[in-house]
């Protein structure tokens, strides 16, 4: 069964995203005590803006979310200018914040799920 709803192909996406995003902080907690290793974070800067530019085009978004567009290779940088080195406290304050923006989206879901439902039910 594929699900064509604009809305749960977006907040799919956008879980997606989260879920890299949160690889990319738990390496580098995981690689705190590595000398030498720098923090790096992924960038959906290139995604967002087509994403933007698009949002008012329901069928072309829904595409292009079909169709891998607005996933683009990570993009790998360097935190920082002049101390590289991870730092816990904002590594572990990102990770709090991807968490609560996950379970946003998964309430959001939930409750677009519930809609349909009620919707499918009503029809019978």
């Amino acid at each position: 069964m594929e699900i064509s709803d604009v809305t749960t192909k977006l907040a799919t996406w956008s879980l997606s995203r989260i879920l890299e995003q949160q690889s990319y902080i738990s390496q580098n907690i995981a690689n705190a005590n590595v000398n030498g290793y720098k923090a790096v974070r992924a960038d959906f800067s290139d995604a967002l803006n087509k994403l933007q530019s698009i949002q008012q085009n329901h069928n072309l978004l829904s595409q292009q979310l079909q169709s891998g567009e607005l996933s683009p290779a990570m993009t790998y940088r360097a935190e920082g200018l002049l101390n590289d080195a991870v730092q816990l406290d904002k590594e572990v304050a990102e990770l709090v914040k991807n968490s609560k923006q996950y379970n946003g989206i998964v309430e959001l879901l939930n409750r677009n799920f519930g809609l349909m439902k009620m919707a499918v039910s009503n029809r019978r």
